[in-house]
């Protein structure tokens, strides 16, 4: 996700939206399984975790340790392109606010609300994504956690998984 302040969005729309197109095609990097490796060597770098690159791979594959000897191959763990992962969704703000709201971080109100709904802007990731031809979702919302299968969207395009 990316986040600007509102004054320098609006003065600078075509950066914005170059940034916006930045953010969509390094999760096309991320998402290929070809970049695993190299992924996990700039994440493990001193510069983000600087902790072993083999201690991200788990994560970045899928193939997690669960203790005793165990392990789990969850297929997707890690989705930083399909589903529409990179989309900001009205809802993911409203339930990173309810979390808030939850733990005492912040005072529940509409206003306050309002203010983390609107600061997701799916119409500037939409125009920025436009010439691209990448298939989003029509929707601004979802309901958060209650889909449990593949579940078809109105799309500018087709929303699936990436070729692998």
């Amino acid at each position: 996700m990316l986040g600007a302040e509102q004054r320098w969005a609006e003065a600078n729309p075509q950066a914005l939206e170059a940034l916006l197109r930045a953010l969509h095609r390094a999760a096309e990097w991320c998402a290929d399984p070809a970049n695993r490796n190299a992924l996990a060597t700039l994440m493990a770098g001193p510069a983000y975790l600087a902790r072993p690159a083999e201690w991200m791979l788990p994560a970045l594959s899928g193939a997690l340790r669960l203790g005793g000897g165990e392990r789990r191959v969850v297929e997707d763990f890690f989705i930083p392109l399909a589903r529409a992962a990179t989309f900001p969704w009205k809802s993911h703000a409203l339930w990173f606010y309810s979390q808030m709201v939850r733990w005492g971080q912040v005072a529940h109100s509409a206003a306050n609300a309002a203010l983390a709904r609107d600061t997701y802007r799916p119409d500037l990731y939409r125009a920025a994504l436009k010439p691209l031809g990448v298939a989003l979702p029509g929707a601004n919302a979802k309901v958060e956690g209650a889909l449990t299968g593949a579940t078809p969207v109105g799309s500018a395009g087709t929303l699936d998984d990436p070729p692998r």
